[in-house]
């Protein structure tokens, strides 16, 4: 859709922030190297939907952010990778640990 945001986060293996001290995307970028294809949930109209990085198709479609977060951890642990959580204007803003 027209957030530049969340279209470069979902397109780009690893980002290139305009504060280079932004937590949330140095985790993200640390995290994108592992090349396990990560769920990532973002706001579509009303709805959070839970998709892996340059799908087309969102794996899950939820009406609220907290099942749609919950869906993500459980893909997440189900493959040994890590999640990530954009707020409603595409920004991210949780990068959850691999667990191993």
């Amino acid at each position: 859709r027209g957030n530049k945001k969340a279209n470069t986060a979902m397109t780009k293996k690893t980002l290139t922030p305009k504060n280079p001290n932004n937590k949330y995307i140095r985790a993200y970028n640390k995290a994108a190297q592992t090349g396990l294809p990560a769920p990532h949930v973002v706001s579509r109209g009303s709805e959070w939907i839970v998709k892996r990085i340059a799908s087309k198709t969102a794996s899950a479609v939820l009406p609220s952010k907290k099942e749609a977060v919950a869906k993500a951890k459980e893909f997440a642990s189900g493959q040994g990778t890590y999640y990530v959580v954009h707020s409603k204007n595409g920004e991210i803003k949780k990068v959850t640990p691999r667990k191993k």
